[in-house]
């Protein structure tokens, strides 16, 4: 059932995506991409954002502290109540965080092992590919998270907030597509202008 909502979700904002030419390339550092659907109590958030825009490097760890680095961002994504938020009366619980990306490991990607919440959330990484220091040096690696809510009352979900700039400062533009009851539309959200209402 949820991989037919992502398709859903994926086909839907992939079209509209093309219809809309926001005009900013597929990797751009400081903007990131959010698909959003919205289909009867259930809410899925697809985020892909550079590697940049939530820690300082863009390459497999090298060191401890770029280890450290990685944990930190993932407890945020798999933590932080505040990256999406929805009105009190919609009653929207996160259920599910997934994290992936090309040159992160699924064990660095993983929640924090004492948070005890309610949540389950899984980890993901791709298959690596055999390359040498130069080639890591010059990749630009993405991050792709989803966030699944299950919203009590979804009649009374009349908005979306984000601190997602709040938590990660080199994040300075989300181009956001919402998929839902009320159709489709998009938006843009800077850190003066995080939510989106309709």
């Amino acid at each position: 059932m949820k991989n037919n909502r992502f398709l859903f979700l994926g086909v839907v904002c992939s079209l509209f995506w093309v219809s809309q030419a926001w005009g900013h390339e597929a990797h751009e550092h400081g903007a990131a991409k959010i698909d959003l659907a919205i289909e009867g109590q259930e809410v899925e958030i697809e985020l892909e954002t550079p590697l940049a825009n939530v820690i300082s490097f863009e390459h497999a760890p090298r060191t401890p502290s770029q280890e450290k680095e990685i944990r930190a961002m993932a407890a945020i994504m798999h933590t932080n109540k505040t990256l999406f938020s929805f009105p009190d009366k919609a009653g929207c619980v996160l259920e599910k965080v997934s994290l992936k990306s090309d040159v992160i490991s699924r064990d660095l990607l993983a929640p924090p092992s004492s948070s005890g919440g309610k949540a389950t959330q899984s980890a993901s990484v791709s298959p690596k590919k055999t390359k040498d220091k130069k080639d890591d040096d010059d990749e630009h690696a993405d991050l792709d998270a989803e966030f699944a809510y299950r919203c009590q009352n979804p009649q009374a979900l009349t908005y979306i907030r984000t601190g997602l700039f709040k938590s990660f400062p080199r994040l300075k533009r989300v181009d956001m597509q919402i998929a839902g009851p009320k159709g489709q539309r998009a938006a843009r959200l800077t850190p003066r202008s995080n939510v989106i209402k309709w």
